[in-house]
Formats: C-alpha cells, sequence, structure tokens
C-alpha cells in the first residue's frame, strides 16, 4: 500500500509553511537540514500507522488504569494527559517527587492556567510501554 503524500510536491509545503508558521515569517529561516528532517518525519507519520494506534492503545490503557486509582483526569483523549492537582504548591511539589523518582511530568501553573487549577502535564508517545504507565500510576499514587 502506497502513501498519499501530505504535500503533492514541495512547493504546496512551502506555501504551508508560509501562510501557517507565522512565527518564522520575520525570523532568520531555519537550516535546510530542519527542513529535511521535516519531510521524512512527514514520511515516517505517512507510512508507520502502528504508532498512532499504539498511541491511542496506551492513552485508553492510561485512562483506565488511572480512572480505576480516582485520579482526577480531564476530559482528554490526546497524547496530552492533564492531571488536576489545585495548589501551585502541591503541584510544583508532585512535579519534583516524579523527577526524583526518574519521571519528567511538568507541573503547569497560573499563568498558563487559571488560578486553582494547577496541573501535571503527562505526555505519551508511541515510544513509551504499559510499564511505563504502570511505573507512573504507581509513582503517583504514592506521592499523592
Amino acid at each position: 500500500m502506497s502513501a498519499v503524500p501530505l504535500w503533492p510536491d514541495a512547493s504546496g509545503l512551502m506555501e504551508t509553511i508560509l501562510q501557517q508558521a507565522r512565527t518564522l515569517i520575520y525570523t532568520t529561516a531555519p537550516p535546510p537540514a530542519l527542513a529535511a528532517a521535516i519531510l521524512k518525519a512527514l514520511a515516517i507519520m505517512q507510512q508507520e500507522q502502528w504508532r498512532r494506534d499504539k498511541l491511542r492503545e496506551l492513552v485508553a490503557y492510561w485512562r483506565s488504569q488511572a480512572q480505576e486509582r480516582g485520579l482526577p483526569l480531564f476530559d482528554s483523549r490526546t497524547a496530552i494527559q492533564p492531571l488536576m492537582i489545585g495548589a501551585n504548591d502541591k503541584t510544583a511539589a508532585v512535579s519534583n517527587a516524579l523527577l526524583e523518582r526518574g519521571l519528567l511530568v511538568s507541573a503547569i501553573r497560573p499563568p498558563t492556567v487559571r488560578e486553582g487549577s494547577a496541573r501535571l502535564r503527562i505526555t505519551l508517545t508511541a515510544a513509551h510501554e504499559k510499564a511505563d504507565i504502570d511505573r507512573l500510576i504507581t509513582v503517583l499514587t504514592a506521592v499523592l
């Protein structure tokens, strides 16, 4: 099965970047190696459906495990899974405790989110395994 190109030719890609990537309009152009890396990433995205399938499975697994333990989830089906903590200091403390145990989970606090709604930003990728989620759940429940 051949992949359907996102852009039929390079001019379509260049036009999309020009019209959609506003941060590049008045800045120094990115190096050619970056453009080549982006094209390769797009080709991989088109050819390797298994990555999206695996990520969907991991998100569903995370959500089921977190719900079983009563963790305060947001309604998100994406790879970014916010976990509501509330207080800024507690959110930072949980994030730091996770980091001390080898888990990088960012604390998102005001002004990025409204006061009283600080949260952890859990980001899943196709490079993760269910064992990684199990470890995160175990450490999170212990820390919380």
